[in-house]
């Protein structure tokens, strides 16, 4: 019986190297980028001291000078009222702004080229863009890219259900993300708390978690508490409603058999009838010492919060 092979057809060497001549190189596109690309309202409202820092490729285009663009519309066309230009006449070996010699290009710059201003701030959130454009000789453009600045002007909601425990020197504070609402849509992005007593406010490091840590406390003075949310840009909450707690000394298992007239000192020895009295004695004085958590006491709103009382 015949066998019947299967033929496989190879393009000839000769029609690869031409089809491999006639593929165009793909051209570099053009690309903006902006340090930080994120303003709160904070630095919206400041805008003349918040300095906007440029870098950019041109891709494999070619041209004579380079101009930096703001508008309020993206890709920032001449055709569009809200666009100006921020600086030109900048030679193509130059990728960045500023550069030395450079004027600083502010935020305040870019929302008045975009024709807006500070007095936006106050309103709801919005963004402006900016351009780097590659002329020709005679002033044509070559190529464009573009960035945009986001202005996010909205608060997050506060935090609730604010609980503390008591250490040595220190508070523990944790609590839930707030509900989002028409006058604090933002989402909560981190977390900080704070301790208040006699004047003096202590804060514990920005978190993204839901509870935290404030030391450097007084033992025996009653602090109050409460914990602000952030948004991404950093646009602070309105504060949570508050708490009260007392730092206190918490000795320790060990410490507290010691004092109690233990004599071990670890290992694998085996103590008298004196020293398992001792343990036992001070396993209750431990339990009795125990610190308790100290809730939120305050009244609906915050006004005149309840001082939490510690175990005698």
């Amino acid at each position: 019986m015949p066998r019947h092979h299967r033929v496989r057809r190879v393009a000839s060497p000769p029609l690869l190297a031409l089809l491999a001549l006639a593929a165009p190189a793909a051209a570099r596109a053009a690309t903006l980028t902006v340090e930080d690309p994120l303003a709160s309202a904070s630095e919206c409202s400041t805008a003349a001291s918040q300095e906007v820092k440029l870098s950019w490729d041109l891709g494999s285009s070619s041209g004579s000078s380079v101009e930096l663009l703001a508008s309020n519309a993206s890709g920032c066309s001449e055709s569009d009222a809200t666009t100006a230009v921020l600086a030109s006449s900048i030679p193509t070996s130059q990728a960045a702004w500023p550069s030395s010699g450079d004027t600083a290009i502010t935020l305040a710059d870019v929302l008045a080229a975009a024709g807006r201003s500070t007095a936006d701030c106050a309103g709801s959130s919005f963004r402006v863009y900016v351009c780097v454009r590659l002329l020709d000789g005679s002033g044509a453009q070559v190529t464009t890219a573009s960035a945009a600045i986001r202005f996010q002007l909205e608060k997050p909601p506060p935090p609730t259900g604010l609980a503390t425990e008591v250490g040595d020197g220190a508070i523990y504070a944790s609590w839930s993300a707030g509900t989002a609402t028409a006058a604090a849509p933002a989402a909560s992005s981190s977390y900080q708390a704070f301790a208040s007593a006699g004047g003096v406010t202590h804060a514990s490091a920005e978190t993204t978690s839901k509870s935290a840590r404030i030391g450097g406390l007084d033992n025996g003075t009653t602090y109050d508490v409460w914990v602000v949310a952030y948004s991404e840009a950093g646009n602070p909450s309105d504060a949570s409603e508050l708490g009260a707690a007392t730092p206190r000394q918490v000795l320790d298992f060990f410490s507290l058999y010691q004092a109690s007239g233990g004599a071990e000192r670890g290992g694998c020895s085996q103590g008298g009838p004196a020293d398992l009295l001792a343990l036992l004695g001070a396993l209750a004085l431990l339990r009795l010492r125990r610190p308790r958590r100290v809730r939120d006491c305050s009244r609906p709103g915050g006004a005149n919060p309840g001082v939490a009382q510690s175990p005698p």
